[in-house]
């Protein structure tokens, strides 16, 4: 990645600026003058003091959000420290990434929110909204003090990876998270089914490996939008997998029950059935189902049951994942690849139109998060996606910006590629 701060004057000719609003695309030049944008018209004359970036046959969209990055921060900087998964990050075109408070020690006071923060400053590559814990240590026992972790610069709260299992300590959550307006992101799983590492089912046994039930999300699903509802707070459902925990859903949905949800690349372009010579690049927690679930996680998507498209990006070190499939950690990197996997499963498949697919990746995270679109119009700061939809890309280990390399799309050739992304006055070469 090259790394450039924008000259005084910069011009993208030949563009198609994607107009979220409009649902329309059309060729544009954006003049950018001193990070701002100057001028959008069909065609801007060139002067000397321009640099000039033909952007021919690319798509010009706003910065994406990430709503379910897991930074390592603090604690676990040889996975992944602040400059490598923001590097990673914007390499995927993500302009605002959420990073998941399960770290060590976890998010859970304000002095660690401010960390956050102030360290991505010496970088600012893209921006850090934090996600603090619920619970104190993520116990799910002792609720944490969410105004000032709210003070500090939390924009919601989460146990992730530690279900709440007391219905009670939920109640309470969610009543006090209202009471400042902070979302709850529910890690959906039932921890007393969930003691396997594969979903259960023929896969598992013929591995010889331990099933989780698909079941063990859908109950807690169910169980915290209920409670969520009854006490009229945010509830936002992470990483949904399973085609049982749609139709709970579905129903609830149709019976007027508010939640916001996302489910991740890997559920709607893997199944179990990729899991081959005990490869742990396909371990990941909620696991992969089978070819039904996917397709009913497409059908969601489509039909917008499904709020939102994240990355649960996870990274881990190469001897983690080298050991055997039980003992290895779930998770794989998904920042670089997120949006690659989806322009080309849901969008080049005909599932979802690229305007859809932008509601998942912008408009609909910043409903959830209470956050502004920076829009592409005169006025505003430059803050944008340059995407080539017919440009072919190879993912190989020397592209992966991301500290760790744990991924099962290694050397897999995409059809587009993130070409450029401008954000806080610099330009990044992908």
């Amino acid at each position: 990645m090259k790394i450039e701060n924008l000259p005084e004057y910069f011009l993208l000719k030949n563009g198609i600026l994607i107009d979220l609003d409009k649902k329309e695309k059309r060729e544009v030049d954006i003049l950018i003058k001193e990070g701002k944008i100057e001028k959008i018209a069909k065609e801007i004359e060139k002067k000397e003091k321009f640099k000039i970036l033909d952007v021919k046959d690319c798509y010009i969209f706003p910065g994406l959000i990430d709503l379910h990055t897991h930074l390592r921060i603090p604690g676990r900087e040889d996975e992944e420290t602040i400059e490598t998964g923001t590097k990673a990050a914007i390499a995927g075109g993500f302009t605002k990434i959420c990073c998941m408070p399960n770290t060590e020690p976890p998010l859970d006071n304000e002095s660690l929110i401010t960390y956050l923060i102030e360290e991505n400053k010496k970088y600012n590559y893209c921006d850090i909204y934090p996600i603090a814990c619920a619970t104190k240590k993520r116990e799910g026992k002792e609720l944490c003090d969410y105004y000032f972790l709210k003070k500090a610069g939390a924009i919601a709260i989460s146990d992730d990876g530690s279900p709440i299992s007391s219905s009670q300590i939920l109640r309470l959550v969610l009543e006090y998270s209202k009471t400042f307006d902070l979302p709850y992101f529910s890690h959906c799983e039932d921890k007393e089914l969930a003691r396997g590492v594969i979903n259960e089912g023929f896969i598992s046994y013929k591995l010889g490996l331990r099933g989780i039930p698909d079941i063990s999300e859908t109950i807690f699903a169910f169980r915290d939008v209920l409670i969520a509802n009854y006490v009229k707070s945010k509830i936002h459902l992470c990483h949904i997998s399973s085609k049982k925990t749609v139709e709970v859903l579905r129903f609830l949905k149709e019976n007027n029950y508010r939640f916001t949800c996302e489910t991740a690349p890997h559920y709607f372009t893997l199944t179990e059935n990729d899991i081959k010579n005990y490869d742990t690049n396909y371990k990941v927690n909620p696991p992969l189902k089978r070819e039904e679930d996917k397709e009913e996680i497409k059908k969601a998507l489509k039909e917008g049951l499904i709020d939102v498209i994240a990355s649960d990006h996870a990274p881990h070190l190469l001897s983690e994942k080298e050991e055997d499939f039980e003992k290895a950690p779930f998770g794989i990197i998904g920042l670089e690849t997120c949006f690659l996997l989806s322009y080309e499963e849901l969008v080049l498949k005909g599932n979802l139109t690229i305007f859809e697919l932008l509601e998942k990746f912008i408009t609909n995270p910043t409903k959830i998060l209470g956050i502004e679109i920076n829009r592409i119009k005169e006025g505003n700061w430059a803050e944008l996606v340059i995407f080539s939809p017919k440009e072919k890309f190879i993912y190989s280990e020397d592209k992966i910006h991301s500290k760790s390399k744990n991924t099962p799309f290694l050397n897999k050739e995409f059809k587009s590629k993130i070409k450029a992304v401008i954000n806080n006055n610099k330009i990044f070469y992908i």
